[in-house]
């Protein structure tokens, strides 16, 4: 009877781990841990990539890995991320885009306003790598996009998508 239970008990471990996903990057669905898409109309979609176990750099590589096949499969040549957010399971925010500003972890944006307008600043923080080092237990990435086709704008946060594809999907598939 004991060694009938233990047979029973490995047999559903084994079944148990080949059901889980040997990557991360798939659609989302049950858990939502995976990629989505949303359009936002025209050439403008938002991607957001949700995983376990992850670094924020990992979900942002996703997130920007499933902009560039998206892009490919609807026929564009280049991509532009127009805001990016990403945060951990406490939503803590780690990095975001927002109207051509870039804000990091390590930085912090003010805003002060007087008579004659407002002034926005960035004010940098001591640097730190630590949000792209360390697994958070749940960790998702955003990004806002737009597609474009033809010769690529020579401006940050253009990709060109076939290469993107490429390179992070090797790159990826080798963790």
């Amino acid at each position: 009877m004991k060694t009938k239970f233990w047979f029973i008990v490995s047999v559903l471990m084994v079944s148990a781990c080949s059901s889980v996903p040997s990557s991360p990057y798939q659609a989302a669905k049950g858990s939502g841990y995976g990629y989505t898409e949303k359009s936002l109309g025209g050439n403008s979609y938002r991607i957001e990539f949700r995983m376990a176990n992850g670094t924020v750099k990992k979900a942002e590589d996703y997130a920007i890995l499933r902009a560039a096949e998206l892009t490919i499969s609807q026929g564009y040549d280049w991509f532009e991320v127009k805001k990016r957010y990403s945060w951990d399971d406490n939503y803590n925010k780690h990095h975001k885009k927002i109207n051509d500003i870039d804000i990091d972890s390590n930085q912090q944006i003010s805003r002060e306003c007087g008579l004659l307008g407002c002034r926005t600043q960035l004010h940098r923080l001591p640097n730190s790598n630590f949000d792209n080092q360390i697994d958070f237990p749940e960790v998702s990435a955003v990004l806002e996009i737009s597609f474009g086709k033809g010769v690529r704008p020579a401006k940050e946060d253009i990709y060109d998508a076939l290469e993107t594809s490429e390179t992070l999907g090797n790159k990826l598939s080798a963790h």
